[in-house]
């Protein structure tokens, strides 16, 4: 997490989900530069806060990106663990009837199972 981030949120105001979305950044950027496993502990606290709010869709969004992050390591049984993860969100986004993102992992699923 960059230092303003972490300077930003230690500052004692209740930030609700919005930590979530600068440690899913980090995961992003993390994963991006091939910091593994820097980029699993950006997810897992992401995911973490975002399970403490009622946004699905910050969940889902999430879990899509955690997954993309094993397919892209592609070690034993990561691909297993992605699909897992897509497959998650997926289930996410149709249950909050979010179209454009169902769309978007059916197209994605697809090409991975190519």
């Amino acid at each position: 997490m960059s230092i303003r981030a972490k300077e930003i949120l230690s500052n004692g105001e209740d930030w609700r989900g919005l930590a979530a979305e600068v440690h899913l950044a980090e995961g992003i950027v993390t994963t991006a530069e091939k910091k593994w496993q820097e980029a699993e502990e950006a997810f897992k606290k992401a995911l973490e806060i975002h399970r403490q709010y009622p946004f699905p869709y910050f969940e889902a969004k999430c879990r899509f990106e955690w997954g993309q992050m094993y397919v892209s390591r592609n070690g034993p049984a990561d691909r297993e663990r992605g699909m897992q993860l897509l497959d998650e969100a997926l289930a996410i986004y149709q249950k909050i009837q979010s179209k454009k993102m169902v769309e978007k992992l059916l197209a994605q699923k697809q090409v991975l199972t190519a």
